[in-house]
This record gives structure tokens, C-alpha cells and sequence, in this order.
């Protein structure tokens, strides 16, 4: 689990319904720069080591032994983040103290300018990605390298994820909406041609999503839920099932 002072790494004990998750290590992040107020950060499991952290200005890496305790080496940096686990077609950096994405070598393509966004997701197509971005301004960008595509007047959020399904297109994409300041909602979507069409009702979450991140499968997202009435987070999985 990552926040913003430590990654804390639990271990499932048990296997019946009186199971438990302990505490087996909590590993400082040192950073010298100031994160922003609204910090987002990205935790990415590895193969040939435990996982990575990206921060704003901030990369960590858990360092590639089997040697207990864990520990883990942090420095700056501006690289750029990875959005999906597998592929850099477009990379995103964190800037301090903003809390917007941008594309590292601002062109997806043949597209350049690619605006600022808090979130995006890739759609794969049979000859050409899309990319889905959520731009700072509210707006719904559809890049696929040759052209720029601007949707506006949905309620869309700041976050959103591609998950794949039996269904439909065979990926949907996840997206919060917008509009409530203390409660948010997930809604699927599918994009067949250019145009979002809603494939499923919303589902509402006691508090405001706070993270939205595709499982490295790609069939089920984590959404982080922060509580309004407790302050604690919640961690959700969520998937696509089809209707009749």
C-alpha cells in the first residue's frame, strides 16, 4: 500500500473468514521536494524485483534481493511515469507541484500538443491504439496518432480505466463522475466508433475516488475510496460482468 510517507507491505495470514492481514514492513520514502496537496503516486509491480514507486518528483525502486528486511532507495526525478505496465507509447510525467499529466514527448502519433489530462486509458483497436485522456478542463480527449478528438458536456471525473470483458467491444472503459464533492461514481462506458455510449448504470461509492488503476490483467481496476465521514480509505475491485 503506498501514501504518501511509506509504502506498508501486508501479508494475508489464514484462509477462512477469520483471516487477517498483518503488517510485515513499512518502508520510508525519503524525498526532498515538497509533494502537492492533492498527491497522486503510482505503485507498479515488477518481475525481476518487487515493485517501483512513482511520486512527483520522487522515483523509488525496491532493489532486486530475496534479503530481509525489504528496503527501498528513493532519489528525484522527472522521468516519465509508465500509464499501462507493458507499453511507453505514451509516457506521462508528474509535474510538482501540479497535479495534471502530460505527455513526455507531447505528441501521441502524429497528434502534438496533447493537452494536459488527470488520467488516461488505452483502447486497443485491430490496427491502432486509442488513447482516452481526461483533460484538467473537463473535457473527454480521443487521440489514435492521426487525429485529436474533443468531447465535451459529459460528467466526467478526473479518473478513468480501459477493463476487459466478454462484453460488447471487449473493453470497457471505467469512468468516475464528476459533480458530487463527497460522494463519486464508477460508470462503464464503450466508445465503438468515436462516440462514448454508457453500458452500465453507475455504481456510487461513500466518499470521493482517489485513485483509478487497471490490474496489470486488464480485466478489473482498484478503485481508492476516500471516506468522508471516517477519513479512511477504501480499496475496491472492480470488473465487468455481462447482462441480459
Amino acid at each position: 500500500m503506498l501514501n504518501g510517507g511509506m509504502v506498508a507491505i501486508y501479508r494475508h495470514h489464514g484462509a477462512n473468514a477469520a483471516a487477517q492481514w498483518e503488517l510485515e514492513a513499512s518502508l520510508p520514502i525519503a524525498h526532498p521536494r515538497t509533494f502537492p496537496r492533492d498527491l497522486r503516486g503510482r505503485l507498479l509491480l515488477r518481475r525481476d524485483h518487487l515493485f517501483d514507486v512513482y511520486l512527483p518528483g520522487t522515483f523509488c525502486r525496491q532493489p532486486p534481493t530475496r534479503s530481509r528486511p525489504l528496503t527501498l532507495t528513493c532519489n528525484d526525478s522527472d522521468d516519465p511515469w509508465p500509464l499501462t505496465r507493458t507499453t511507453a507509447a505514451c509516457a506521462p510525467f508528474l509535474r510538482p507541484p501540479a497535479i495534471s499529466y502530460r505527455s513526455a514527448l507531447s505528441r501521441i502519433g502524429k497528434v502534438s500538443n496533447v493537452p494536459s489530462f488527470y488520467s488516461a486509458a488505452l483502447l486497443p483497436r485491430s490496427n491502432y491504439n486509442l488513447w482516452v485522456l481526461a483533460a484538467v478542463d473537463g473535457s473527454l480527449h480521443l487521440v489514435d496518432g492521426m487525429t485529436d478528438q474533443l468531447i465535451r458536456g459529459g460528467k466526467w471525473g478526473s479518473d478513468l480505466a480501459a477493463v476487459h470483458s466478454s462484453c460488447g467491444t471487449g473493453t470497457q472503459l471505467l469512468v468516475s463522475e464528476s459533480g458530487d464533492t463527497e460522494r463519486d461514481g464508477l460508470r462503464a462506458f464503450e466508445i465503438p466508433d468515436r462516440d462514448p455510449v454508457a453500458a452500465s448504470p453507475a455504481v456510487e461509492f461513500d466518499g470521493r475516488i482517489v485513485a483509478l488503476w487497471p490490474e496489470s490483467s486488464g480485466n478489473a481496476a482498484a478503485a481508492i475510496v476516500k471516506r468522508k465521514d471516517t477519513g479512511w480509505h477504501e480499496a475496491y475491485r472492480v470488473s465487468i460482468s455481462c447482462g441480459n
